[in-house]
């Protein structure tokens, strides 16, 4: 999991920086998918997932619909009624 930074110098496009502490990019062998949240101030976060291409440095997009094109958006929302319980009966 990692975390989309907006580039004001590049007109505010979002970019996830795919490498470890040493700086070099993740290998496919020890990564095959990243998962990139976006936490804008004042929104709800937004997530999306994609292949790790291998030997990339950092992944980009212009804008959230772009990112949502290109890659897959994983949904926030949940339904609470699946996960309730019913009755005591039913919680034993």
């Amino acid at each position: 999991v990692k975390t989309f930074r907006r580039r004001p110098d590049r007109k505010n496009e979002l970019v996830l920086y795919a490498t470890n502490g040493k700086g070099e990019p993740y290998d496919r062998s020890d990564v095959d998918y990243f998962i990139g949240v976006l936490g804008d101030p004042g929104e709800m976060p937004r997530v999306w997932m994609f292949e790790n291409e291998g030997n990339q440095r950092e992944y980009w997009a212009k804008s959230t619909n772009r990112a949502s094109k290109r890659w897959v958006e994983l949904p926030l929302s949940l339904n609470r009624e699946l996960y309730e319980v019913k009755n005591e009966a039913e919680a034993v």
